[in-house]
């Protein structure tokens, strides 16, 4: 099980899975503590187990364990600490665990069966004389049997061991000296060392005095890691009390005592064999080589072999036959014979046949012979069930032929420096590298390698070195080594210093790769992107490479500029644009952008197009082309600014529009003036041809004279506005100004209006400004503008008509209205009405004449 340095499971095993009964995919991310019962939660039991791991590397754990479905498992393992490549920083816990017991009887619970021994051993504890402590790894209090209780007149506390002494009253044999806490005898078998017949003074707790001797040992699992503690206290207080006068029976008491001492050790002794077996998961078995006959003194011998306790054991015939592998039988009984004829260790590793399943797992017997006393020989030893050990070491084994072959592969050298001998070991691929031969791989000295190195690289090299040794980083370098066939091959070097127990380095250990052909295509990728750079700063067109972003449905939804060119930057006005997105620097962009582009990233298609941006004020001449992996959404964009010549192209057609339209208006204009001269000639000439003819009459004359002169008066009305306009159009014309009243200026236009008005039967309404308002004004002029815009009023008003002149005084300037009841001008040809020859269309049919200049003058 994987853990993170907070204790979240992060891998979960097969096996996991098997012994506690959750998924992958239910543990993985939850917190190591679900495995551990409420009780051992409610100590902090995960903490402390991390814990010890943390400080010391690995931790054994021997406990009850909770399953998925509620029941418990006893299962003991270990945890280590993982620790990155500086040894400092904490990157997790690996948490390895087998089951350490089967129930004792069909229908028994593992919990029971543990709880029955625990009993039985509880029991034999509290039934010795001698008073009984022991302690957990962490160093805290876990058991105190009656007769310790009755030393220290104290129950048992969890307190660490600094405060033993002073709780416990513990002194040294003057009675009046604490012991210090490296003179506690639990404390000293705590760290590994044995204790025997340490003596040390109790105060109980009623004043008493004890003097004990105290026997103490550490209890460790197979590996040899401490699960804890155990003391035996002989309180000799009595012997000590007793008067000259019964040495001798306190001789013979002393004997008495001893071997008691003795019997109690040995019971002790055989406890924590028993413990340790137990928790290094071996069976204990014993065998009369005389009758093939033994004992099993454990249930583990029994679970190994899947047989039910109480059931007849194995003998060593019914082994060989119906249970070890045919090919294994042969070496099992050369490791019997030898250590029954030469009296040595006897010693099987062999595969069986675990039934009822027939399942093949690997069995590992250990044990020494010995005589009885009777003369007979036996055997007493171990068993151990090392399938799984066995599965490592194959895997173990497959994982170093795969690396000596990647190794090899990836031309990948190994070599370990050892700096107090100044001894290199190097593998073959390290010699391959330097040049060495590979046959003196391991013989060629330090020196010989070095002289492989490119001289102006060497100091750095060593430079490096020193500076790792320095400051106990990691080692770094890369370097060039001569090579016969190419010059000199590129070498990238890792490693790292260990030190020894005085802190003075003692290896350094590492690999080498070459990496000749990555320099080589770094090299050429540099040489690439430098003309790729040079060539796209120096192009006139705007260049940039963007990532089309989607969303979850593959809808581009924006685009991000990777690369930009400097004309990009000036064409668009885009500043710093690489890296950011074109709605974080435009929030406002038509969404036809991203839309377009997005089709090239995801459709793989080049386009080109020419577009208008109304966000960013452009026009802009585009070619957009897919590059890179159709995964990466990317394009390349190459467009340029077309927005002066679209404009100039707008301008010069809107030029073209006004030219054509100015020439039809004056088309119009010379055929309207045309009309508007012919029409008076005509009555001039008839007039002409009257007053040719004799016998007229002085009333007839007259009237050709007053028609004459209206025709004549027309002419030269016409005649003069075009002077006007042209002394306007020209700069001549000079306003003849001088102060005039207003309201009288209107009453002499609607005077002469009136006439007209009358004839067309139209109402003529005036709202004069208050007297007395004076302008400053040409009075002919004034006259002319009123007259034009009330005549053009009386000739496109409907007859029986309304019309409406109104003055006023407003901001320091006189604000005249001329209003009618008439069609109106539409809203498209207002901005022309007041252009030269420009006539209302719809309201030609209602024109009387003219040449559409009156409102020009105006």
């Amino acid at each position: 099980i994987m853990l993170d340095s907070e204790g979240i499971i992060l891998e979960w095993s097969h096996g996991a899975e098997r012994l506690l009964g959750w998924s992958a995919q239910e543990a993985i991310g939850q917190p190591a503590h679900i495995i551990f019962t409420p009780e051992d939660r409610a100590t902090d039991a995960p903490g402390t187990e991390l814990g010890t791991a943390l400080r010391l590397g690995r931790c054994s754990d021997v406990r009850w364990h909770l399953r998925k479905d509620g029941s418990t498992v006893f299962c003991d393992g270990t945890v280590n600490s993982i620790l990155d490549e500086d040894g400092k920083t904490v990157l997790g816990f690996c948490k390895v665990m087998r089951e350490g017991y089967t129930p004792a009887k069909e229908g028994d619970t593992p919990h029971r069966a543990r709880a029955e021994e625990r009993s039985f051993l509880g029991a034999v504890l509290e039934s010795v004389e001698n008073g009984i402590v022991a302690c957990d790894p962490e160093g805290k209090l876990t058991f105190f049997n009656a007769a310790a209780r009755a030393i220290h007149g104290r129950e048992e506390q969890p307190l660490p061991p600094e405060q033993w002494a002073e709780h416990y009253r513990l002194y040294r044999s003057d009675g009046a000296t604490l012991l210090a806490e490296d003179e506690l005898p639990l404390y000293r078998a705590l760290r590994g060392e044995r204790v025997d017949s340490a003596r040390v003074t109790v105060l109980s707790a009623g004043g008493r005095r004890h003097d004990v001797e105290v026997t103490g040992r550490a209890m460790r699992d197979a590996e040899g890691q401490i699960l804890g503690a155990v003391i035996s206290m002989n309180d000799v207080s009595a012997v000590r009390a007793a008067s000259a006068a019964r040495d001798e029976t306190l001789r013979e008491q002393g004997k008495r005592i001893a071997a008691e001492e003795s019997e109690d050790r040995e019971r002790k002794t055989q406890a924590q064999l028993h413990l340790a077996a137990e928790a290094a998961g071996l069976g204990i078995w014993t065998w009369d080589v005389t009758h093939d006959t033994g004992t099993w003194e454990n249930e583990r011998m029994y679970e190994i072999f899947n047989i039910a306790p109480g059931s007849p054991i194995l003998t060593a015939r019914g082994l060989v036959a119906d249970y070890l592998h045919p090919d294994d039988v042969a070496s099992f009984r050369l490791a019997t014979d030898e250590a029954i004829r030469l009296g040595s260790r006897f010693q099987f590793t062999g595969r069986f046949y675990r039934r009822p399943e027939a399942g093949l797992h690997w069995l590992e017997l250990s044990g020494m012979p010995q005589t009885d006393d009777a003369g007979g020989l036996c055997i007493i030893g171990t068993a151990a069930d090392i399938t799984e050990r066995k599965r490592n070491e194959e895997a173990l084994r497959d994982a170093r032929i795969r690396l000596e072959a990647t190794l090899s592969a990836g031309e990948v050298g190994s070599w370990i420096w050892d700096i107090r001998n100044n001894h290199l070991m190097a593998d073959r691929n390290l010699a391959r590298l330097f040049g060495v031969p590979e046959g003196a791989a391991g013989e060629a000295t330090l020196e010989r390698y070095i002289a492989s190195i490119h001289p102006d690289d060497l100091d750095e090299v060593t430079r490096l070195i020193d500076l790792s040794i320095a400051t106990r980083q990691p080692y770094r370098a890369t370097y060039r080594v001569t090579d016969s066939e190419h010059g000199y091959r590129w070498i990238n070097a890792r490693g790292r210093v260990d030190f020894d127990a005085d802190g003075a380095p003692a290896i350094l250990a590492g690999v080498t790769i070459d990496i000749t052909q990555q320099k080589e295509a770094q090299d050429q990728l540099r040489a690439t992107q430098e003309r790729y750079s040079k060539l796209i700063s120096s192009i006139d067109e705007a260049f940039g490479i963007v990532q089309v972003l989607v969303d979850a449905a593959g809808k581009p939804y924006d685009y991000r500029f990777e690369e930009v060119n400097a004309a990009m930057e000036k064409q668009s006005g885009l500043v710093e644009a690489a890296g950011k997105t074109i709605r974080e620097m435009v929030p406002d962009i038509e969404p036809k952008w991203i839309e377009r582009y997005g089709r090239v990233a995801v459709e793989r298609e080049a386009t080109r197009f020419v577009e208008h941006s109304a966000a960013m004020g452009y026009w802009w001449d585009v070619y957009a082309m897919p590059i890179g992996a159709p995964d990466e959404l990317r394009i390349g964009i190459l467009f340029t600014d077309i927005t002066a010549r679209r404009q100039a192209e707008e301008e010069l057609r809107q030029l073209a529009a006004d030219l054509s339209e100015a020439n039809r208006r004056k088309t119009e204009f010379l055929a309207t003036l045309a009309h508007e001269l012919r029409n008076p000639l005509a009555p001039l000439r008839t007039g002409l041809d009257l007053m040719r003819r004799a016998g007229l009459d002085a009333a007839a004359s007259g009237k050709i004279h007053e028609m004459m002169d209206r025709q004549l008066r027309q002419m030269v009305h016409l005649i003069d506005d075009l002077m006007d306009v042209s002394r306007i159009n020209s700069g001549k014309i000079v306003l003849q100004k001088d102060y005039i009243d207003l309201a009288q200026a209107i009453r002499n236009a609607v005077e002469t209006t009136l006439p007209a008005a009358q004839a067309a039967r139209h109402r003529l309404d005036m709202t004069l400004p208050p007297p007395g308002l004076i302008l400053h004004a040409d009075p002919t002029r004034l006259a002319q503008i009123l007259g034009n815009l009330l005549t053009n009023a009386v000739k496109y008003t409907p007859q029986g008509g309304r019309i409406c002149i109104a003055a006023r005084a407003e901001d320091r300037m006189a604000v005249i209205e001329v209003r009618d009841s008439g069609m109106g001008i539409p809203l498209e040809e207002q901005a022309h009405v007041f252009e030269m020859f420009s006539q209302v269309s719809r309201n030609m049919g209602r024109a009387q004449g003219g040449l559409g200049i009156g409102l020009s003058l105006v």
